[in-house]
């Protein structure tokens, strides 16, 4: 890899809250990842499936309410971490 093509890992972040499915105020923190990719990597089923399952496994690991994925200019957001079948 060039020097060029090399940059600094940095963490993004953010905080604020947001209410739990009961109503109560949950304080947060979120990490955001970025990821680059060219749309035929991305647009391919395989591909997708990859990430939606890490996404899946990621959200049950890290006991999260809520993974939000931006593809584009469409968030997802993933709630249900339930194991899927291959």
């Amino acid at each position: 890899m060039s020097s060029a093509a090399r940059r600094p890992i940095q963490k993004h972040g953010a905080s604020g809250a947001t209410t739990s499915g009961g109503g109560a105020l949950v304080k947060d923190e979120p990490v955001v990842v970025h990821c680059y990719t060219i749309p035929a990597d991305i647009e391919d089923p395989r591909n997708l499936g990859e990430l939606g399952r890490f996404c899946k496994r990621m959200g049950r690991d890290a006991r999260q309410g809520e993974i939000g994925l931006v593809i584009g200019d469409e968030y997802l957001a993933i709630r249900d971490f339930g194991e899927e079948e291959r």
